[in-house]
């Protein structure tokens, strides 16, 4: 079967204009240029930590593993939404959580908040591996995650309640 001659030549022409040729030798498309580095990312959950999740969780191994789960593709999503460039290198991650002391968990005492920033750091583990997933950081090890202790806050209702995530790349500070 032989080639139509004018349909490769047009078709060499177009690879030529999109610079993919030269002198009739075919090359591989020239690298896009360089983004600029992407600023500070802020990613928000609204209402408090879920029952469960956490470094003194009295859950079942697999309950427990079913929160975690859902909490981490939960921020993977939303850094997926948010994030529009190229992966940061090292950064640093400061989280901050809104609580309301007086709203009262199932179960539990009325108006009793038993986070700390100890436990605040564990429970944000599924959220720091949901947006290494979802390729914002390349991995969650310390050399490209520096992680300042927690913030807890404390505001007046529950519908003010949060969890704020902030990566700022390093370049930046």
């Amino acid at each position: 079967m032989t080639s139509n001659p004018r349909k490769v030549r047009l078709a060499l022409e177009g690879l030529a204009d999109e610079g993919l040729i030269v002198r009739g030798r075919r090359r591989q498309a020239a690298e896009p240029p360089p983004a600029e580095l992407p600023g500070p990312v802020l990613l928000q959950q609204r209402g408090p930590l879920p029952d469960g999740l956490g470094p003194n969780a009295r859950e079942h191994r697999y309950e427990q593993a079913r929160i975690n789960a859902a909490w981490r593709e939960l921020w993977r999503l939303k850094a997926s939404n948010q994030f529009a460039g190229v992966p940061f290198g090292r950064v640093r991650v400061n989280i901050t959580a809104r609580f309301c002391r007086k709203t009262a968990a199932v179960g539990r005492m009325p108006g009793y908040r038993p986070t700390d920033t100890d436990n605040l750091t564990g429970s944000m583990k599924p959220a720091i591996d949901g947006i290494v997933d979802a390729g914002i950081i390349p991995d969650d090890r310390a050399e490209y995650i520096e992680r300042p202790e927690p913030w807890i806050v404390e505001v007046g209702t529950s519908a003010e309640e949060c969890i704020l995530v902030q990566i700022v790349p390093l370049a930046f500070l």
